[in-house]
């Protein structure tokens, strides 16, 4: 995690040690990053969701029409088929599920790192207002 201390003299990053006397002073502004690789870990999690919850889907669907059609599938067979079709069904919604509330985490983030920009950029407006000579 960095943590960045930025006065109008600039900005300097300090230890995460720092951080509650940091933000405790009120001459300055504490911005905290949180890690890009999380993110597109985050990312990359919920493609993969998408990509297991497609094949769930699909695999379902074909076992389930060779579950209905049934030409040479012998009947001792036929609970085997219908089991393997409830099987895709439940890691097709588990992963739906899973996809839904990764989305959720990420969009949480987004915006918590959206409004942390906000609050600095008008803060920094506020310095540079401050500290500038009007001309």
């Amino acid at each position: 995690m960095d943590v960045w201390w930025v006065t109008a003299a600039g900005a300097e990053q300090r230890a995460a040690t720092d951080l509650p006397a940091l933000l405790g002073r009120g001459d300055g502004l504490v911005w905290v990053d949180i890690p890009q690789w999380f993110l597109e870990q985050m990312f990359r999690t919920r493609y993969g969701l998408v990509a297991v919850r497609t094949m769930a889907a699909v695999s379902r669907e074909i076992y389930g029409r060779l579950a209905t059609v049934g030409r040479g599938v012998p009947p001792t067979a036929r609970p085997l088929l219908d089991d393997t079709v409830d099987q895709f069904s439940r890691i097709h919604a588990i992963a739906d599920g899973q996809k839904e509330y990764l989305q959720g985490v990420i969009d949480f983030y987004r915006t918590r790192s959206d409004i942390k920009m906000t609050v600095a950029a008008e803060r920094l407006a506020v310095i540079a207002v401050v500290t500038l000579p009007v001309t």
